[in-house]
């Protein structure tokens, strides 16, 4: 598999997520000042050793999380580390990533963005070697297909709770359906529910025959199993990382 180094491994990222994680006040400070954060939580400041902390990011890799998972001291009784990976049909990544070409510059500069599919090849390999190795767990790695998500929405959420062994309350149930409720819904590029009548598959219809067909060529392992692999939330394929600190 050819290196590619659109999301290079730096210590300073794989510090900073650990930093936000553990609540310490550089972390804060630095994600207080962030302009490319586009939300944060109300209680950000008021974060702790005994915190509940997610984050969801993009661009993170497999070798982010071997390296994080490497550094950070999670023999601590008071750390429980979760991470969930999300994955999609590439073709409906990168439909996304052509309608705003801005942000994906480094990815769109090879292959029309194909090089995303390395990325999600390889990421796939480093977790099958991590959960080899013991790294990660059905404890603490779980994956989401986003479009078998999408056609049983309450059932993954149930199993995703489950897997963050955090209860539905009906407090947490009325917050996620007034989250997926049509009258809020803020339809933006980075929202994460654009309304009910959201296409998921709409990506056949943006793309191109020939784009189809370049990117089922580049990626066509990636499409092959993109469905079939997923029945559930599993522990074996690039977007989620959520952390758990109790």
């Amino acid at each position: 598999m050819p290196e590619t180094h659109v999301a290079p491994v730096k210590p300073m990222v794989t510090e900073y997520v650990r930093s936000l994680l553990s609540c310490e006040t550089q972390g804060i400070k630095i994600l207080s000042r962030d302009k490319f954060i586009t939300k944060k939580s109300r209680n950000v400041f008021s974060c702790s050793r005994e915190s509940s902390v997610v984050i969801k990011t993009i661009r993170m890799t497999g070798e982010h999380v071997k390296e994080f998972l490497r550094n950070m001291d999670i023999t601590d009784k008071n750390t429980e580390l979760k991470i969930i990976h999300l994955v999609r049909d590439p073709r409906a990544i990168l439909a996304s990533m052509y309608r705003q070409p801005k942000a994906w510059v480094p990815y769109l500069k090879t292959g029309n963005g194909t090089i995303l599919c390395e990325n999600m090849i390889r990421n796939k390999i480093g977790f099958e070697e991590m959960i080899k190795e013991g790294m990660l767990t059905p404890k603490n790695f779980a994956e989401v297909n986003y479009d078998l998500w999408m056609e049983n929405t309450w059932g993954t959420i149930v199993q995703i709770y489950q897997f963050l062994e955090i209860p539905l309350t009906t407090d947490i149930v009325d917050n996620i359906q007034a989250h997926f409720s049509d009258e809020v819904a803020r339809k933006s590029y980075l929202s994460t529910f654009q309304g009910s009548d959201h296409d998921k598959d709409q990506w056949r219809t943006q793309l191109s025959q020939d784009q189809q067909r370049y990117i089922e060529n580049k990626c066509g392992i990636l499409i092959e199993n993109e469905t079939e692999n997923y029945e559930e939330v599993t522990t074996e394929e690039n977007e989620l990382t959520t952390g758990n600190l109790q």
